[in-house]
């Protein structure tokens, strides 16, 4: 019997991750679609920008949720709303591929509902 791997296990191991450690995020992927309940990794950071010769701080939010979750690209038609942000809704920008090619990483900016 081979050896089991790393790679064997990248399955299960992203989807304990997601399981137990994710946050709930409701996601809807067009205008026209309903918000569904999953869960994903998000990363609430502050950063500091230029502003006219002085500095502002501005939250920067990444968002990583599984393309077993999510199978199409999230588009700029989609929306997300984040539990620690109640009321506000979000749409994706920056849509890639993590490293690991498991995920879509986004970050995000303030949408209409």
């Amino acid at each position: 019997m081979p050896t089991p791997n790393l790679d064997d296990m990248t399955d299960w191991l992203d989807s304990t991750c997601r399981d137990y450690l994710g946050e709930p995020i409701q996601y809807k992927a067009s205008a026209a679609g309903a918000y569904v309940g999953v869960r994903g990794h998000v990363d609430y950071r502050d950063m500091v920008k230029p502003l006219e010769g002085a500095e502002a701080i501005a939250q920067d939010i990444t968002v990583a949720l599984m393309i077993a979750d999510v199978p199409v690209k999230p588009a700029k038609a989609a929306r997300l709303q984040l539990a620690k942000h109640p009321g506000t809704t979000f749409r994706p920008i920056n849509v890639r591929r993590d490293e690991s090619g498991t995920h879509w990483e986004f970050e995000v900016v303030e949408a209409d509902a």
